[in-house]
């Protein structure tokens, strides 16, 4: 099945909380452009996260084909916020680029970073 779901409502649907993790896990984890983004960023919400999730969405973007950068940028902030820098490292490219980007886009980012930071900002 080809499910999409609306960023708005994906971060919406975090707010509910542990029942919301399998549908936000499942559009996560099977990435479909926007939608598997805006979930992983609803999944950056949860806290504590699920202990297999990290691994799971470290290694989903690292042999995927495709990742669009969005869905590359929603994951690096919630692996950070998740205390899982190492895993988060995974998903730099190989100049380093999309760190500087990171970093412009969400600046102050770290491990005890606040849910503020579940959102995507605009470059600056």
């Amino acid at each position: 099945s080809r499910e999409r779901i609306d960023g708005t409502l994906a971060l919406r649907i975090a707010d509910l909380g542990a029942p919301a993790l399998p549908l936000l896990e499942r559009l996560a984890l099977a990435p479909r452009g926007d939608s598997a983004a805006h979930a992983i960023l609803g999944l950056c919400r949860m806290s504590p996260p699920p202990d297999h999730l990290a691994p799971r969405l470290a290694e989903q973007l690292s042999t995927s084909t495709s990742p669009t950068s969005e869905t590359r940028a929603a994951a690096y902030v919630t692996l950070v916020r998740w205390k899982r820098s190492d895993l988060a490292e995974q998903l730099i490219d190989e100049q380093g680029r999309n760190r500087s980007d990171y970093r412009r886009r969400w600046p102050g980012l770290s491990e005890d970073a606040g849910r503020e930071f579940c959102t995507f900002r605009k470059m600056r």
